[in-house]
């Protein structure tokens, strides 16, 4: 039975990928550390926007007397049909957060093992000192 020499890798990124997959001590790959943090920090923003958005929605709806919106704020069930009162803004909202929050909450952990930044801690005087310096 005749031996089947893998097949030649073509020269570029074929070639430097086998390379690295039979030397992983030699592959270099870069973080995007400032793209990353860019991307996290947009991901805040799109969510601090959704929040303002639902508490404009429950606050609205709060004060309705049309169906059922007086009880979203405490009947979830009343919420998640709220397509029956005519109006499923704040339960389309609280749709978007979620997935948001799914994508969001990943992202941060990543990033600080990634990075090695420390995340989370109190101590973060950088964080600190930024976000008391927000406009």
């Amino acid at each position: 039975m005749a031996m089947r020499r893998s097949p030649r890798h073509v020269n570029g990124y074929p070639k430097l990928a086998r390379h690295m997959g039979a030397s992983p001590e030699v592959a270099i790959f870069r973080r995007f550390g400032a793209l990353n943090a860019q991307n996290l920090l947009y991901l805040q923003a799109e969510l601090v926007h959704l929040e303002k958005k639902l508490r404009e929605f429950e606050e609205r709806d709060s004060q309705s007397s049309e169906g059922m919106k007086s009880q979203y704020a405490r009947d979830w069930f009343w919420l998640s049909r709220s397509e029956n009162d005519g109006n499923d803004d704040q339960w389309q909202t609280v749709l978007a957060i979620r997935k948001k929050l799914v994508e969001y909450s990943k992202q941060p952990f990543d990033l600080c093992q990634r990075h090695d930044w420390r995340c989370g801690g109190t101590d973060n005087l950088k964080t600190k000192l930024w976000s008391s310096r927000r406009p």
